[in-house]
């Protein structure tokens, strides 16, 4: 994002978020330390759930969909807990089906923050 000071010079303003300190850091460290914390994974939201077949999707923040079975959550109470919208972190591997989400768990707080962010990049843009 570029703003002009007062003289018409361009810069980069950095993308700030609050932190749950309460502090604001910005958002590519605050993605950075989350990566750091889960290698492997991806972050995404859970985007809708089909409970009579036992599979739901999620969806990364480039707005790809994964398909993700039940057995594919580390806590099954998750399955059904998890609303649209919901942050998730997760890994994908490929199939006969194509790409599939497994090892799915809640976001931490760390990474909601980074999920809260592209919400608020998409609204920017």
């Amino acid at each position: 994002m570029a703003d002009q000071d007062q003289t018409g010079t361009t810069f980069n303003t950095p993308r700030l978020a609050p932190s749950r300190d309460g502090q604001v850091r910005d958002r590519d460290t605050l993605r950075k330390a989350a990566q750091a914390e889960r290698p492997g994974r991806q972050l995404g939201v859970f985007s809708r759930r089909v409970d009579e077949r036992g599979f739901s999707f999620l969806r990364d923040g480039r707005g790809e969909e994964y398909f993700a079975h039940l057995t594919g959550y580390d806590d099954p109470a998750d399955f059904t807990g998890l609303t649209a919208g919901e942050g998730v972190s997760f890994r994908v591997r490929e199939t006969t089906k194509g790409l599939r989400a497994f090892d799915i768990r809640r976001a931490t707080a760390q990474e909601q923050e980074v999920i809260h962010g592209w919400a608020e990049d998409r609204g920017n843009r």
